[in-house]
């Protein structure tokens, strides 16, 4: 890692599954290229540990399990830090699991929060519906990794948008990663009938620097957008969010970025103003 301050600090959050092992690396992989910062947080439920056992017997099993957890979370970590060389600091808490994690988010302040994503649940992860939690109350930026797929080569990275463009401020991590690839930003956006397009290229510094791609309003817009993108060889969205604190936030706009993730399966960047 550059001996220079880390320009952004990512938090990866964990349950000690497959999926969040393969978020963890896709964090340390983007760690890299963005010179970044990782640290990894789990917590262990409560619910899951303590039964109607006496207190005595219960704090016994719920340090047994702490030792227990806070070895695998260890042997994960150091696995990943060694293969992609970076540093990964740990946090490991237990309590309430949602209130845990959105509490040390708060706190912690991180630029990117980093999640896992089920084969078999394809948003849900951790448990208890914790990404569309995380997704609906979290301020931080949000990256939900893909299935299967990793940051190999950031300089082939397809970049895909959610949207006609880019506001001037509050969202320069999608123009850094762009910097970092030598492909064109892909826009996709739903408009009415007349706007519907296929690939236009638009004009920028460099003819290839961005498509532009509109489909027509109607109720399986979103379907068909998400279809799309799959089949372009993008191989991670973004999709740009006002913060809720802005008052023309709208309810509409996080079942949007829910109902996003939910259907695609390659890693998702929520990029929050």
């Amino acid at each position: 890692m550059n001996a220079q301050k880390n320009a952004y600090r990512l938090l990866v959050l964990t349950d000690l599954s497959e999926a969040s092992e393969r978020a963890l690396r896709n964090a340390a992989q983007l760690a890299k290229v963005i010179n970044g910062s990782v640290e990894a947080l789990h917590v262990i439920s409560i619910a899951l540990v303590v039964d109607q056992e006496n207190q005595v017997m219960a704090m016994r099993k719920l340090h047994k399990k702490y030792r227990k957890t806070k070895a695998m979370v260890r042997e994960m970590v150091e696995k990943i830090a060694k293969t992609e060389d970076v540093s990964i600091s740990t946090k490991i808490d237990y309590g309430n699991v949602k209130d845990i994690m959105l509490d040390y988010i708060k706190t912690a302040e991180p630029d990117i929060v980093v999640l896992g994503r089920r084969k078999s649940k394809v948003v849900d992860f951790i448990g208890d519906g914790i990404t569309s939690y995380i997704i609906d109350n979290c301020q931080s930026n949000i990256l939900i990794s893909g299935d299967t797929q990793q940051f190999h080569s950031f300089s082939e990275l397809s970049l895909g948008v959610y949207g006609k463009e880019i506001a001037a401020e509050g969202f320069e991590i999608i123009d850094h990663l762009h910097q970092k690839t030598n492909q064109p930003m892909r826009f996709f956006s739903i408009g009415e009938k007349e706007e519907a397009t296929k690939g236009t290229e638009q004009e920028s510094n460099n003819a290839q620097d961005r498509v532009s791609y509109v489909f027509v309003k109607g109720a399986n817009a979103l379907e068909g957008l998400a279809n799309y993108v799959k089949h372009s060889d993008t191989r991670l969205f973004c999709i740009p969010r006002l913060s809720k604190s802005k008052s023309i936030w709208r309810k509409k706009e996080a079942v949007n970025v829910n109902t996003m993730v939910r259907l695609l399966d390659i890693p998702v960047l929520i990029v929050n103003n």
